[in-house]
Order: structure tokens, then sequence, then C-alpha cells
């Protein structure tokens, strides 16, 4: 249009509703991205307003199927359309390996402790206890 190329999301009609459910085994704080990602996504890929905004009803109207409440789900389009679709679009500045930490990967069940609050704790002690935990992150 006009010379240039406009884009909207597209959906296969095979496409499944297979957002992940909120009572899933899985961080709260993940489960409640989602629904900002998604439509974080839509303003990167929708280059008009009005097709934007309408697919940000769709993409409601799936995150309600799957019992998202509302509140979360307005909340985190409110924050997505605050984003200027042309800062949504510029590349994200990766850390330089100057600045990466050191990374636990553990498996997690929200039966377990806080690994956060335990770290938190014990940072000194295991810090000062064991040095090769910390060589080369400083």
């Amino acid at each position: 249009e006009n010379g240039r190329i406009e884009t909207d999301l597209y959906r296969k009609p095979t496409d499944r509703n297979k957002y992940l459910l909120l009572d899933s085994c899985h961080p709260g704080s993940q489960v409640k991205n989602i629904p900002f990602s998604q439509f974080l996504r839509i303003n990167r890929i929708c280059s008009k307003v009005e097709w934007r905004d309408a697919q940000y009803l769709k993409m409601k109207m799936l995150f309600l199927e799957r019992k998202y409440p509302a509140g979360m789900i307005d909340s985190a389009m409110k924050r997505a359309r605050a984003i200027p679709r042309e800062k949504a679009l510029e590349p994200s500045k990766a850390k330089t390996t100057t600045q990466r930490r050191p990374v636990l990967a553990v498996t997690w069940d929200p039966r377990f402790p806080s690994l956060q609050a335990i770290n938190k704790k014990h940072w000194r002690s295991m810090k000062t206890s064991d040095q090769r935990c910390f060589q080369n992150h400083h």
C-alpha cells in the first residue's frame, strides 16, 4: 500500500488454542507474562493500528477461553499497547560476556521452598566458602 509492505497476524484455519493453563505447574510469573508477550508479538507484527486492535480482541478471547482472568489480560494488553511499535521492533540488547551471571538451572515445583530466598540468605557464606563457584564471574 503506497509503496509499503503492510503486515497483519495470520492464523492457519487449523490453529488451536493451546496457551498454557493457569493451573499448570509453572511459576506464576511465567504464566502471567504469556499474555503480555503475545500482545507484544501482535504489536510487532501488525503494521496498522486497526489491525493490531482487532488482533488484540481475538487474542483476548483466546485467553478468556483458557480461563485467564480478564484483569490480567487487560493489564497485559495495556502494557503492550503502551510500547510504540517502532520501539517493539528494535532488536534487544544482548548481554555481553562480562555482564553474564552464573546460572543455576533446577526443576521447578510449586511445593519447593523459594530458591531465590535461600540464595539471598546464604549468598555471603557461599561466596566466601567456595571461590570456584565465582571464578570469572565478577
